[in-house]
């Protein structure tokens, strides 16, 4: 239901006209005779000229209370608590141009995607197409336009079990096709409005992390790298947040945004991302068993959506500006990854603590600064840490081990097995590898190249001896024949 209280607070005091809209947009068409909005400000002791949205909300309330009663709202059907059908006039946001756009960007994504060990591998086979192609291949962007957008409401999120590379999991919601071109169309609209606030701040990625594009990132590890060579700063303060996304606060975040959209456009453009965000979630019991404790009904973003990673980035942004205020720090975020630069113990304490209490305010679980915990304060002298998925040190930057277990752990698991090639053709599985090794490779030999000959001395050892030693893997020795792979383009070799 869209909750009366939000839009008013939304417009602070609003007059005359401005009152009657907010009331029947509320009832969806059921009016309130206008005798009774005067009988709520003479019953709750208002000025005669404005209302404010908490006063408006009280009142409605109240007089909804006897609305069957008195007969105030038109037609047959109750007055119930949920009123509101969600729908949404998105011609009056959308053009027939910014529809096509999204149906272009969407045309990569339309073969059958799916979330198991055999996900690089998925419609390799047949091509199949996925929901999102087969609806895309029968309605054209003309007939989308006119039959979906007047009258548009969200279908329910389909609730999605996904693993992490720790083997925990993260609750994936995916929305139907339809809503899929919807949220492409409006996503560069919701960019343009908050990009200039999480800019402003240096929020880093802008919620988007691409490993092709390194610049950014191969920028902010050089500094933040450069100032401990220099002694500009000789504390690292890691902070780490549990369950982001699903903990954020879905009323602070709506009113912060608020605050940004403005005018007839824009407000129709936070209305839908409002729906969307409260959007209702079909999922097995499996799901519900597993995130239950997440309370994803009604607690946070949800993670699927094309602009859930600007509104978290958003979301957080008060938690950028507090190292900025203490003398000899600075603090970088991505998402849920924060760390701050001190010089001094004292100072890294007193950020610590201010951060705590802003994330209280924003009700996000920080873990808290004590041994053993995900949240740390390193001195830099002899000890190093992670950021943005690489090492960092007094003197370099460098791949993490945990970063070259894990290229072993998903060459295994996700590339080359005995299921695999048992299942996959040479040219599947070495366009596969392509795939992976070429992104992962690109990412670290452009942000630490040092480290990285080092390290893919180590890998093609690796390789090779997966493929050749283990003598359960027969199979895996004689699809390969003459061939190993190796780290650099063609990124096969002749043994």
């Amino acid at each position: 239901m869209y909750n009366i209280l939000q839009w008013a607070s939304a417009h602070d005091f609003l007059r005359g006209k401005r009152i009657m809209h907010a009331i029947n947009f509320t009832l969806a068409g059921r009016h309130l005779p206008i005798r009774k909005v005067y009988q709520l400000r003479l019953t709750n002791g208002l000025k005669s000229s404005t209302l404010n949205g908490e006063a408006i909300a009280s009142a409605v309330a109240s007089t909804l209370k006897g609305a069957r009663s008195f007969g105030t709202c038109t037609g047959s059907s109750p007055v119930r608590s949920s009123i509101i059908e969600n729908y949404v006039n998105l011609q009056l946001l959308l053009t027939q141009e910014q529809i096509a756009s999204a149906f272009k960007s969407l045309r990569r994504k339309v073969f059958r995607k799916n979330f198991s060990d055999l996900k690089r591998f998925s419609g390799i086979e047949e091509r199949e197409l996925n929901d999102l192609g087969k609806y895309i291949k029968k309605i054209s962007v003309a007939e989308f336009y006119s039959k979906e957008l007047r009258r548009f409401s969200f279908l329910p999120y389909s609730g999605l079990k996904i693993r992490k590379s720790n083997g925990k999991y993260r609750p994936l919601l995916i929305p139907s096709s339809k809503d899929r071109i919807v949220l492409s169309a409006v996503f560069p609209k919701v960019c343009n409005i908050l990009k200039p606030a999480l800019e402003e701040y240096g929020a880093l990625g802008l919620g988007i992390k691409k490993e092709k594009d390194t610049s950014e990132c191969k920028r902010i590890l050089n500094e933040i790298q450069r100032a401990l060579k220099n002694g500009e700063a000789r504390y690292i303060l890691k902070l780490d947040f549990k369950d982001f996304f699903s903990s954020i606060d879905r009323s602070i975040l709506l009113k912060q945004l608020s605050k940004k959209f403005r005018g007839k456009d824009q407000r129709r453009l936070f209305r839908l991302i409002k729906v969307s965000i409260e959007n209702k979630i079909e999922a097995d019991s499996d799901f519900h068993g597993t995130f239950g404790h997440l309370k994803l009904k009604t607690t946070g973003i949800p993670q699927g959506l094309s602009y859930s990673p600007f509104l978290s980035s958003y979301y957080a942004l008060p938690l950028d500006k507090i190292p900025n205020k203490v003398k000899g720090c600075k603090g970088f975020r991505y998402l849920d990854d924060m760390i701050v630069l001190s010089k001094s113990e004292g100072q890294a304490n007193n950020v610590y603590e201010l951060i705590k209490s802003g994330s209280e305010k924003l009700k996000l679980k920080l873990h808290p600064l004590e041994v053993g915990s995900k949240t740390q304060l390193l001195n830099i002298d002899g000890n190093s840490f992670e950021f943005l998925g690489v090492g960092i040190s007094k003197n370099s930057l460098f791949i993490p081990k945990e970063a070259i277990q894990e290229f072993k752990n998903t060459f295994e698991r996700e590339i080359v097995n005995v299921g695999i090639v048992k299942k996959f053709d040479f040219g599947e599985v070495i366009k596969a590898y392509k795939s992976f090794a070429g992104g992962w490779v690109n990412h670290y030999k452009s942000i630490c190249p040092d480290s990285f000959v080092e390290v893919e001395k180590e890998l093609l050892t690796y390789l090779d001896q997966y493929i050749e030693k283990h003598r359960t893997r027969k199979t895996i020795k004689e699809f390969f024949g003459d061939y190993r792979l190796t780290l650099s383009k063609p990124f096969l070799r002749i043994k």
